[in-house]
């Protein structure tokens, strides 16, 4: 049948930053094209929840950051991304083409309240910590999305993948950190046979020999 070969049926991809234009784009676009009947769904939550939904096969596939070895997961690293900062427009430091982490120990960062933004959290506390200083840190209990509009008003300003910066950017800017930027890691369970499944990861295996790393751009 067409689900035993993988071309109907659906993959269910757990997230825990936003697609973009990058590898993950580029992954479900290429899957796409051969296998335009197999459904893609889409769940956003924390690694823990992804992982225990992968060992009950609730979910095929998660797309984390980092490496780390998960109890009965099998681990691929897929892509790597920069690691930008979200700037009012009118920013002193929007002069720069790239910035360093000495650049920004006096600015006040907005952190989501997302798995992704507490990654971001501990990599800028950890850097900042490196130079002697702690961080001035705002937490808020939303996405990406609905905090663009406090760096225009000047209120903080906020890390970013390059995805989390896509949707409206009036008024701000997006700078790239250099030497900065976070991996990605494909985790499923091994004893998952559900072949929609496989022909997606056999295209993700394919896409990651052509493109080992994938840069998120901030003109993606």
């Amino acid at each position: 049948s067409s689900i035993g070969r993988g071309m109907d049926g659906r993959v269910r991809i757990g997230l825990v930053a936003p697609i973009g234009n990058g590898f993950p784009a580029q992954l479900i676009r290429e899957f796409g094209r051969n296998h335009e009947g197999v459904r893609i769904e889409l769940v956003e939550a924390e690694p823990v929840a992804h992982i225990n939904a992968i060992r009950r096969f609730d979910l095929d596939v998660a797309l984390l950051i980092g490496a780390r070895p998960w109890g009965g997961c099998d681990v691929l690293p897929l892509w790597s991304g920069r690691i930008f900062v979200l700037l009012p427009k009118h920013h002193p430091l929007s002069r720069h083409a790239e910035l360093s982490w000495i650049d920004l120990v006096d600015e006040s960062f907005i952190v989501p309240g997302t798995a992704l933004g507490q990654e971001l959290r501990s990599l800028v506390t950890a850097r900042l910590a490196d130079l002697g200083h702690a961080p001035s840190l705002q937490p808020q209990s939303v996405g990406c999305d609905n905090l663009v509009p406090l760096v225009a008003l000047g209120r903080g300003v906020l890390l970013s993948t390059g995805a989390m910066g896509e949707g409206d950017r009036s008024g701000v800017i997006l700078r790239p950190i250099t030497g900065e930027a976070l991996q990605f890691s494909a985790v499923w369970s091994p004893k998952n046979d559900n072949p929609a499944f496989r022909r997606f990861l056999s295209v993700a295996k394919a896409l990651c020999a052509r493109s080992p790393v994938t840069n998120s751009r901030a003109d993606q």
